[in-house]
């Protein structure tokens, strides 16, 4: 991906040749810049992380919005779970937000921020956590599958909870 000023807007570019692939996404806005881009698990959709703090889904074939921006406070990093399409991306206050790409929709900021600040992010393997790496060097381990969440509560509650609950 290249270029963020009204006139020239993301674009894409084939690993080998280094040529550009079809149009651009279209400009992010004056004085807004990209910071991350990820592909969803089935390479049809890109979401691209700009410095306005918002996440916009394109479809790849038409480069075309899916969908209005999710806003945000991102400040960084993104990347995506291996078995859902959910991204994960650092904010400006140091703490992770996460994005459900197929209902495009915030799911939340995770409850404790990093006071170091956010200097890497990944997915465990199965995408049952995301790993936060913090300017101290220390790796934090978050919780983000829903049934881990649910049983991690269950346990600290001392009883599981009820299907309202």
């Amino acid at each position: 991906m290249g270029g963020a000023c009204p006139s020239c807007g993301e674009r894409l570019y084939a690993a080998a040749s280094g040529k550009p692939v079809g149009e651009s996404f279209g400009g992010t806005g004056q004085g807004i810049t990209l910071t991350d881009a990820v592909f969803t698990r089935d390479g049809r959709s890109i979401a691209v992380m700009d410095s306005g703090g918002r996440m916009t889904v394109y479809d790849v074939a038409t480069h075309r919005r899916t969908g209005e921006a999710i806003r945000g406070t991102i400040g960084g990093n993104a990347v995506r779970s291996p078995r859902e399409d959910v991204v994960a991306a650092s904010t400006r206050d140091g703490r992770v937000q996460l994005f459900d790409l197929a209902r495009k929709a915030s799911l939340g900021v995770l409850a404790d921020g990093n006071r170091d600040g956010v200097q890497a992010l990944a997915f465990a393997a199965d995408g049952s956590k995301v790993l936060v790496l913090d300017a101290a060097g220390t790796l934090h381990e978050r919780l983000v599958e829903p049934g881990a969440v649910s049983a991690a509560v269950c346990a600290r509650a001392g009883a599981p909870l009820s299907r309202t609950e």
